[in-house]
């Protein structure tokens, strides 16, 4: 079994693992030689593949057996019949090439084990690879049984095949540093867990009993323990990082009482991550409400965050307190806005110059436009929240649309666009007649804003694929670009990619159209051509009575 203790834990080249291992309480550690150099169940798959395929590569420029191995010397890549022995034949330093021709004749070598007995090596050769820094990151090496003189041109091409080795290494250390920087600084506390069979301390640790009482086994097969953790995970333990590693998981407050032990034998048995939420009492006496998840890790891991929800769960209530505040804050001062306007223009003060009515004009519009958007907002965030008031009744689909033709055909006639009629589909919906009328109203208002003067824009109902009523809205704009799409009905976007404001709105009648049609059980969408035009659908449900 791997130490568990903080002499025993490695860097592990998989990218979770590597920032957890050996994090300090503050700082980030620095990615050293050994970047690669973990225990084999602890590396990336695909690396220990490349490594292996490096390897085969060597061994058949090489006619003969190859493997690379980290800067400790562990092997981490093989290719060939012999067993690799885990000892240096080079007598002289690590970051210079080696070539023996023939052990036996050398007599700093001729009575080496490896030489004399098994693998009974006769010709070796190592190419060191180096890091960025200059640094020795590991090497590649040859052998063979017996006395071989390899061509400069075959060395050559091991050398490369070293330097390629080199470059692997570096590309995994800085994917490590990038992941260890940014894990290690996260709010988030992250606990390492790994599988002892007995309790595994680091060096000078307590045992790992829970405080208050003697700890007992979490189950038949043995503890969970820590091996790594970031600065905000010894936060929470309110420890640092040396004295946390090698604790048994029932250790920590957030493990007892909830059998977390169970949960991750679970995990590491089906790889299905687990969520739990709990209360947790910290330093000043309160108790948050703390969000726990258990996932796999490769090498035999766990990875278990747990995170401080207080502020997160309390997000709905201050939105709500923020919407209620931009209602009245915003809409009181319009309505009056609005009025004293009215009253100018009424010529309530005496008949005004045409400049001033050409300001007093403006202004109107403004207060209409600011009070349509503040409308907008507080529409869709109840929307999102489930609040908005729905009055579900039937009503025909011509009267729906005639509604939302209604509603824009000034807008039509100020903008040079006819609005066209087409379809013949008869039939009834049930839902809120407003909002159905806003949700249609929305795309009819877009297709003019998009559309040129002179252009049409067609409105019809149709009988879906699925048997619900279709109402189609089909303009003369340019149409939209693929990559346009996928955003068309979210808030606050331009599907032309220019300022909204040239069009006149902020970009959320799409996405208030989308909340209204899913909450009455129907889809919205859009296809479109390129410098053609495009048609936006409702599909609802048909109403069919009783």
């Amino acid at each position: 079994m791997t130490s568990l203790g903080r002499a025993g834990a490695r860097w592990s080249i998989a990218a979770v693992k590597a920032v957890l291992v050996e994090a300090p309480l503050v700082g980030a550690p620095q990615v050293g030689p050994a970047a690669i150099g973990a225990p084999s169940e602890g590396r990336s798959p695909e690396l220990e593949r490349s490594f292996d395929d490096l390897a085969r590569l060597a061994g058949m420029l090489a006619g003969t057996s190859a493997w690379i191995r980290d800067a400790s010397g562990e092997c981490v890549g093989h290719a060939g019949p012999l067993e690799i022995p885990q000892v240096d034949l080079a007598s002289g330093p690590p970051d210079e090439h080696a070539l023996i021709a023939d052990a036996t004749a050398d007599r700093r070598l001729a009575n080496h084990p490896a030489v004399l007995g098994p693998p009974y090596i006769r010709s070796w050769a190592r190419f060191p690879f180096f890091g960025k820094g200059g640094e020795v990151l590991g090497s590649l090496e040859v052998a063979d049984t017996m006395a071989r003189f390899f061509p400069d041109d075959r060395l050559d091409a091991l050398a490369v095949v070293a330097r390629q080795a080199g470059t692997m290494a570096s590309l995994a250390a800085e994917r490590d540093e990038a992941w260890r920087e940014a894990i290690i600084g996260l709010p988030i506390a992250v606990f390492l867990l790994r599988l002892a069979a007995e309790p595994a301390l680091a060096p000078g640790a307590d045992a790992p009993s829970a405080p208050g009482g003697d700890a007992e086994p979490l189950t038949d097969e043995g503890r969970w323990c820590l091996v790594g953790a970031n600065v905000a995970a010894c936060r929470l333990s309110r420890e640092p990082i040396s004295r946390l590693l090698g604790k048994s998981l029932d250790y920590f407050p957030w493990a007892r009482p909830h059998n977390v032990g169970e949960r991750c034998m679970r995990v590491a048995r089906t790889g299905v991550s687990e969520d739990l939420d709990l209360t947790l009492s910290v330093g000043n006496g309160s108790r948050p409400e703390h969000a726990v998840r258990i996932f796999r890790l490769p090498g035999g891991h766990l990875g278990v965050t747990v995170e401080d929800m207080t502020e997160r769960r309390g997000l709905p209530r201050l939105k709500a307190e923020f919407m209620a505040s931009v209602s009245h804050e915003l809409r009181t001062p319009l309505s009056a806005i609005r009025g004293a306007v009215g009253l100018l223009e009424g010529g309530v003060v005496g008949r005004l110059p045409d400049s001033a009515l050409r300001l007093i004009g403006i202004a109107r519009d403004g207060t209409e436009r600011l009070g349509r958007l503040v409308n907008d907002i507080l529409d869709l965030e109840r929307l999102r929240g489930g609040l908005m008031p729905m009055r579900h009744e039937p009503m025909s689909v011509s009267e729906l649309v005639d509604l939302a033709t209604n509603a824009v055909q000034s807008a039509a006639r100020a903008a040079g666009v006819r609005l066209e009629r087409v379809g013949d589909a008869e039939g009834d919906v049930r839902g809120d007649r407003e909002r159905l009328a806003q949700a249609l109203t929305n795309l009819l208002s877009n297709a003019v804003k998009f559309s040129p003067s002179g252009g049409v824009v067609q409105v019809g109902v149709t009988t879906s694929s699925t048997g619900g009523v279709r109402f189609a809205v089909t303009d003369e704009g340019r149409g939209l670009a693929e990559e346009e799409v996928h955003r068309l009905f979210l808030p606050f976007q331009s599907v032309d990619g220019s300022d909204p404001r040239t069009r006149g709105g902020a970009g959320l009648g799409l996405a208030i159209s989308r909340f209204i049609v899913e909450g009455h059980g129907g889809m919205v969408g859009v296809d479109t051509t390129p410098g053609v035009g495009s048609t936006f659908w409702i599909e609802l449900p048909r109403y069919v009575g009783g």
